[in-house]
């Protein structure tokens, strides 16, 4: 297994790679990349910079999996799978659309997927969001419309587009979807703890996380975005459980972290 990316979702390619009995080989441009310790090689190498490097060792790869976020990496490795020795397990394409909060929330509604209800119907309070951005990064609770103009300053130091909705309390939950380009398949719902400081601290994988029939509304909800997005690859949807059901926020076409370990564990 070709791991490309060796923090921390490297690590946990790496980790559950390794347990499915692969022998594991990190690619990282930097020597103290910690999954590096878990592989059983690895090397250094810049795949932007250096991409016939890249190429040649995951040429003798089953299968090579990104563990990383820089898009300039991603887009390379795209543009060199052919020369892969197994299947790249990555959609590009829809990685761009989850990448867009804004892009992404047009596609699920069209399946009929429960979103957050936008501002101004929804009243206050609310969250405002740059579309483009992961985790907590330049979101803001907004409590009045006096302090709008802050939060959308916030969105747009970061040159972004800002998604103003309904502030959803309750549980965390997110599943995750492999897709071949056709159809997908659902995997298990998990609680994600969050901190207010560190943002996910935690995953939970246990029963009970949602009653059955929101369990598998949830599972539809992925599989039917994947599939209309015609995704070939991995894909996890994060959602809020609150006083009015499920509130889906976002997908992301990409290898999770925590997620998966706390399943297998």
């Amino acid at each position: 297994m070709g791991i490309v990316g060796g923090a921390l979702q490297g690590i946990e390619a790496t980790y559950l790679s390794r347990k499915a009995g692969f022998e594991t080989v990190v690619l990282d441009r930097r020597e103290d990349a910690p999954a590096r310790a878990l592989a059983d090689s690895s090397v250094t190498v810049d795949v932007v910079k250096e991409p016939d490097k890249a190429a040649k060792v995951l040429a003798d790869c089953d299968a090579v999996i990104p563990a990383l976020e820089n898009y300039d990496a991603l887009t390379e490795l795209d543009r060199i799978k052919a020369g892969f020795g197994g299947p790249f397990l990555f959609d590009l394409q829809a990685y761009d659309l989850s990448s867009s909060k804004q892009r992404s929330n047009e596609e699920m509604a069209k399946v009929g997927v429960p979103l957050p209800q936008p501002y101004p119907a929804c009243g206050f309070p609310i969250i405002v969001k740059p579309s483009g951005q992961s985790g907590s990064v330049g979101v803001s609770e907004v409590n009045s419309e006096a302090e709008i103009p802050a939060a959308l300053k916030k969105v747009a130091d970061l040159h972004d587009v800002p998604i103003m909705q309904e502030f959803v309390r309750g549980k965390s939950v997110s599943i995750e979807t492999i897709g071949n380009g056709r159809t997908a398949r659902s995997y298990v719902t998990t609680e994600v703890v969050l901190d207010y400081n560190y943002d996910c601290k935690q995953v939970l994988c246990e029963p009970n996380i949602l009653p059955p029939a929101e369990d598998e509304a949830f599972g539809n909800y992925i599989k039917e975005t994947a599939e209309a997005i015609g995704l070939c690859g991995l894909m996890d949807m994060e959602a809020i459980r609150g006083a009015k059901g499920l509130r889906v926020l976002e997908i992301d076409a990409r290898i999770p972290s925590q997620t998966p370990a706390a399943i297998l564990a």
